[in-house]
């Protein structure tokens, strides 16, 4: 897919005050330490959440004389449903907190030009750009951010920057409540999915 067109017209974009983004290694250690939770936390509440639901299954079809059958995993549905699951947790955590678990570790916060929280729908943009910042281990990325603002792609469609926590730009405060639902949505979102596997390959016969 040529994206040289879209990525032309992205307009250079200014933020309220003179300010610093965050340079690119930072920013990929975040990535890395995010994408290990993403993995750990999201397999452990799905295989907990999985199983549950496959004992429920059984219980619930041998009450109607049948037992499921689940056929051969998808290595293409697992990697759509895995692209989901890391979609629910930068939304929620972006959207809810302004920053990852990683980003909160390495003391950055993602922003609005105004220095605000970003909102569900520049999360979402940063998400679905972070498809094509992320190719060739980031070298995409890389090449958009430029100083002092050092936007990738995804950062310009959705007009916002990844500053330092300490950064006067910054107009908001982390919240507790909203760190605890942001986790909150992202484990019930892995549990669902994992459920939705689990649905998509199950089918039932009749036990002899």
């Amino acid at each position: 897919m040529d994206i040289g067109p879209v990525l032309s017209q992205l307009p250079p974009l200014t933020p309220r005050l003179e300010v610093e983004g965050t340079r690119f290694g930072r920013r990929a250690l975040s990535y890395i330490l995010d994408l290990l939770l993403v993995n750990v936390a999201g397999f452990s509440v799905g295989f907990v959440g999985g199983t549950a639901f496959v004992v429920v299954l059984y219980f619930t079809a041998a009450l109607f004389g049948h037992e499921p059958v689940f056929a051969e995993p998808s290595s293409l549905v697992n990697f759509i449903l895995g692209i989901l699951v890391s979609f629910a947790y930068f939304i929620s955590f972006e959207a809810l907190c302004g920053a990852t678990p990683g980003k909160f570790l390495l003391r950055m916060r993602v922003a609005t030009l105004d220095g605000d929280r970003p909102t569900l729908h520049a999360a979402s943009v940063r998400a679905l750009w972070r498809l094509i910042d992320g190719l060739f281990f980031g070298l995409i990325a890389a090449s958009s951010m430029t100083p002092p603002l050092r936007q990738r792609y995804g950062d310009k469609r959705a007009k916002t920057l990844v500053v330092s926590s300490s950064s006067p730009i910054l107009r908001y405060a982390l919240s507790v409540p909203h760190f605890l639902l942001a986790a909150l949505i992202f484990l019930l979102a892995s549990v669902s999915i994992q459920i939705l596997l689990l649905l998509a390959y199950v089918t039932f016969r009749p036990v002899p």
